[in-house]
């Protein structure tokens, strides 16, 4: 039986019959609700008066004519049934007040067999019908107490109610439960487990913090500045490296500042705005001398929060007496975790369960209740950590103890089955850091470039990989980090695509498709692009559609005329022409041999722009430039098969040897010969590219062939070539190089 809401059923234009059918088999006497077939019961109901669309439930009124209608059929269907069925005694004189709707219910489910309930245990599993059972169950208890009036009702006690009730609910939480994904949070002590729950209540949860939430981080705001400062200033006494900046106000601020801040303070668990105002007064005074900031900058060698240097350039803020956190304020401040916390909510429709428990040493015995029926354990690890020790025993280093950790766990044959994620967390300090710690003082076997992030990156992947033998060897298993390392790998080494235009990324003289162009837009985030082109910069952006500021958002440089024209992210680079390197009088020369040579030439068809004149090469067209679409296809079939431009193009060397004229000669696009000076085809632009790094280019062209105008920058070993066939093969091409 079809299932669902039952007022927009009985809006359908069929009639819903009814029968009193004795499920003697079943041993119960069952009033079941039959749609679309004949029943024996003798009088046929309009689905629509019993579904009370005649009763404005909105406004609890009832028209007098229904009431009428009601009583008539009522009375009707209690006369044809038997007398074992009825259920009815002096019906004809029921008066209607006040409570009418509610009597109109009781009377069709006392008369008809409609119940609710009845409903609810034979087909239907809507939350609606459960709670309108039990609204009409305290009707009916109202009106029982009537008993002159109504009948004598056999109701479901409240009991056998309250148990289907759990069981509709179980249900439904099993159902819930079946799609729904647990992913513990894991890692040591101030990996950022949860400020990541905290990131995930703003981003899929409520999207801010409640009043309630936002008071307790801000007494927990208070303690880590306090705490912060105080930390800060038995360093600078411990140290004293450095000279105070205001020598007659700092020691002084120091021991006011103490006296008012006692240990004792900071272990309270709130702690006022007044108190922290007048506290804070002379925070701000002393984060003001230089001496404590280059005490910060030592923080590696004591415990101090990372989010110490965010709140105390905050404190003029945070001292006001109306202060209340912010989204940032909440993320940054930091509380150990003692317990264990779960977040539920929606990501795209799927329920997502997070667990997050304590990462200290003390916490860790905890992690065993959480690990039943979990989906996945995404473990963290504070990537800045690598100068740091645990809290614990001072000595461990931070992320060997992460690694002894992720080993321990990652390898534990209870956990073959279950997904791991490794979350390099928190880069935006590890860029921080790299600039002046380096990390190969901690870790000799580092041999990358110590300032460059994806060295790095890639040095802490290789360091929690060799902790995973045996469970990253099996075949069975998903390595979720292999897509990462790639893009690590990628970083590491520079890598670039560089894109022919015509051909290529286009078809011959036309625009870009779109899909190329989306495929492109997406692509530029895993790897950097550029574009090289032989026409002049108009012609190169009118085939993208783009203007020059559009194309460098897409592409990290844009070259024109084999790299003449450069051009990096808006900045465009000076370059000669090829009148200055050949000396006019041998350009003049060239130029008139080509037009006396081209006009000898027979051709089904001639137009005009023989001779294209850009800055750094000459394109030469024997059919003219002006050309149509379909003379220009045309001429294609007619080269191939009377070899004009390669004929055209021996004689041009013979009659001009390289040694002389200094100039390098190849077919064109498809209807051209390029001639520009030795070194100017497309191998100049990569001068740029090796300028600024790049060690690893991948040029994607189509005319690859010898004699064709890609052929020499495609076989460049600075390069690794790509011959395609058209724009779709380069997008296939590249979706299984970086897939």
């Amino acid at each position: 039986m079809p299932e669902g809401n039952l007022r927009q059923r009985c809006g359908r234009t069929r009639e819903r019959k009814l029968r009193a059918s004795d499920d003697r088999s079943e041993g119960r006497g069952a009033k079941r609700l039959i749609y679309g077939r004949k029943t024996t019961t003798p009088t046929k109901f309009n689905s629509k008066w019993l579904a009370g669309n005649k009763i404005n439930r909105r406004h609890n009124e009832l028209r007098p004519w229904t009431v009428q209608l009601l009583l008539y059929r009522t009375v009707l269907l209690a006369q044809r049934w038997p007398r074992r069925e009825r259920r009815l005694q002096g019906i004809a004189a029921l008066p209607f007040g006040t409570c009418a709707p509610a009597i109109i219910q009781h009377l069709a489910i006392c008369i008809t067999g409609i119940n609710l309930l009845h409903l609810n245990h034979l087909e239907c599993r809507e939350d609606r019908f459960i709670s309108r059972s039990e609204g009409l169950m305290s009707h009916c208890d109202e009106m029982c107490s009537l008993s002159s009036l109504l009948c004598e009702c056999k109701w479901l006690d409240d009991g056998k109610l309250r148990s289907k009730k759990i069981d509709h609910e179980l249900k439904k939480e099993k159902r819930k439960l079946r799609r729904e994904v647990t992913v513990l949070l894991l890692g040591s002590g101030e990996s950022g487990k949860s400020t990541f729950l905290k990131q995930m209540v703003i981003i899929h949860g409520r999207g801010e913090f409640t009043f309630d939430e936002a008071m307790e981080y801000k007494a927990v705001i208070y303690s880590n500045i306090l705490n912060g400062m105080r930390t800060l200033i038995a360093a600078r006494l411990l140290y004293n490296d450095s000279p105070w900046e205001f020598p007659e106000r700092s020691p002084m601020l120091i021991q006011k500042f103490t006296a008012l801040c006692p240990k004792d303070l900071l272990s309270q668990r709130a702690i006022s705005a007044a108190t922290f105002a007048e506290c804070a007064s002379y925070v701000a005074e002393l984060w003001e001398d230089s001496a404590l900031k280059q005490t910060f900058e030592r923080r590696s060698d004591f415990q101090l929060p990372d989010s110490c240097r965010y709140f105390l350039d905050n404190i003029k803020r945070i001292q006001q007496l109306d202060y209340f956190p912010t989204n940032r304020d909440i993320l940054l401040c930091r509380k150990a975790t003692r317990a264990i916390t779960e977040l539920v909510f929606d990501i795209q429709s799927v329920p997502f369960r997070f667990i997050d428990v304590g990462g200290q040493r003390s916490q860790r015995q905890k992690w065993f209740e959480c690990f039943e029926g979990v989906t996945s354990i995404l473990f963290l690890i504070a990537s800045n950590e690598y100068d740091q020790v645990l809290l614990e025993d001072r000595k461990t280093n931070r992320l060997m103890e992460s690694r002894a950790v992720y080993e321990t766990i990652v390898n534990n044959r209870c956990f073959y089955d279950m997904s791991f994620i490794l979350f390099l967390n928190k880069t935006d300090l590890l860029i921080e850091k790299i600039a002046h710690s380096d990390i190969s003082k901690y870790f000799p076997k580092f041999t990358g470039d110590c300032r460059r992030l994806a060295d790095v990156q890639l040095f802490l992947l290789d360091l929690f990989e060799s902790g995973l033998p045996t469970s990253c060897q099996s075949g069975n298993r998903l390595y979720c980090l292999n897509p990462y390392r790639r893009r690590l790998e990628m970083t590491s080494r520079k890598v670039i695509c560089l894109f022919d235009v015509d051909g290529t990324l286009t078809h011959p003289r036309q625009k870009i498709e779109t899909e190329c162009m989306d495929y492109l837009i997406s692509l530029k985030n895993r790897v950097p692009l550029a574009l090289v082109g032989g026409s002049d910069i108009g012609k190169v952006l009118e085939q993208i559609d783009l203007d020059l500021e559009e194309a460098c958002q897409v592409f990290e440089y844009v070259f024109a005329e084999n790299g003449l024209f450069a051009c990096k992210r808006n900045h465009i680079f000076h370059s000669q022409t090829i009148q200055e390197v050949i000396g006019e009088k041998k350009l003049q020369e060239f130029i008139n041999y080509c037009l006396m040579y081209m006009s000898k030439i027979e051709l089904p068809v001639k137009r005009g722009h023989f001779v294209e004149f850009r800055k750094g090469m000459l394109n030469i067209s024997p059919i003219g430039r002006t050309c149509t679409y379909e003379e220009r296809k045309a001429f294609v079939l007619y080269d191939e098969e009377h070899k004009i431009r390669e004929t055209f193009l021996n004689d041009l060397r013979k009659r001009f040897p390289v040694n002389e004229y200094n100039l390098h000669m190849s077919i064109g696009g498809q209807i051209s010969i390029d001639i520009f000076p030795v070194g100017w085809d497309k191998r100049f632009c990569l001068k740029y590219l090796i300028d600024d790094g790049y060690t690893e280019i991948h040029f994607f062209g189509d005319r690859t062939f010898p004699g064709g105008n890609d052929y020499e920058i495609y076989e460049d070993p600075r390069t690794i070539g790509h011959r395609v066939t058209s724009p779709e093969d380069t997008m296939a091409q590249l979706k299984l190089l970086f897939k």
